[in-house]
């Protein structure tokens, strides 16, 4: 061990509890997203010694039952909080992550920071009581424009997601994507600007003016171009080009 490993700060032990509902349906809604659960684990994982992670959610529904693989890349304690009343659905999954979290403060006194990712106003009473009564470091991610302000304030940190630079990069791979598929293609295709705004933005389910966005965003970083081409002797169209050497130098395409 040498003499800058002795002198390294610990890590704080950290316990985290996902309301994987607010996070897919919310990233959906609002952004035509998907969570990236490697790259949140990641990120936390880089400042704090991850202790225990929960992933709470009703699977059955499809949106987030397509995403137990990735999740247990990461870990295998999902809690299912399907209802069985049909009567009563509202707020279950909150109640049960706030059991959760209540029980964990006695069973590991010795964390040190809680994450939690949810919107929902009903954890401001616990990130209080984990702060003010257990001495708790709270941290809150949520999703932009889905997540309580009372939570927020409360948090000692509050990060929302996406990111502006992982909201761009996704939109840039999603268009990246479309014109891989359509140079693979039997058929000679001609993607033209509008064309491919409205084909991404269809596809992904995301507002054209993202795709916009994102598409002059890929033209001005050198990554895409437009040529005018000629179709015969009469018609010309403009056609987006793509420097491939590019998109791979910037990690938005990894195909030979």
């Amino acid at each position: 061990m040498g003499l800058k490993d002795l002198f390294k700060k610990k890590k704080q032990s950290a316990a985290i509890f996902i309301d994987f509902e607010h996070w897919c349906y919310s990233m959906s809604t609002q952004f035509g997203l998907k969570p990236d659960i490697k790259d949140f684990y990641d990120t936390v994982s880089d400042s704090y010694d991850i202790k225990r992670i929960y992933f709470f959610g009703d699977f059955s529904e499809s949106k987030i039952k397509s995403m137990i693989g990735e999740i247990r890349n990461i870990t295998n304690n999902i809690i299912e909080t399907q209802n069985p009343s049909p009567h009563i659905k509202k707020d279950y999954t909150d109640f049960i992550m706030l059991d959760y979290i209540y029980q964990d403060t006695y069973d590991y006194p010795d964390t040190d920071v809680y994450v939690i990712l949810s919107g929902d106003g009903h954890f401001s009473s616990v990130s209080t009581y984990l702060k003010t009564k257990r001495k708790k470091k709270v941290i809150i991610y949520g999703v932009r424009n889905a997540t309580s302000a009372q939570l927020q304030k409360i948090a000692d940190e509050c990060f929302l997601l996406p990111t502006d630079e992982q909201e761009k990069r996704k939109y840039h791979t999603m268009v990246i994507e479309n014109l891989d598929y359509l140079s693979k293609s039997s058929k000679k295709k001609y993607p033209t600007f509008l064309g491919t705004v409205d084909a991404v933005s269809k596809k992904n389910n995301v507002p054209k003016e993202r795709i916009t966005a994102a598409i002059r965003e890929l033209i001005d970083d050198g990554v895409m171009s437009q040529e005018l081409v000629r179709l015969d002797k009469v018609r010309r169209i403009k056609i987006l080009k793509t420097d491939w050497q590019a998109a791979r130098e910037k990690g938005l395409w990894d195909q030979k």
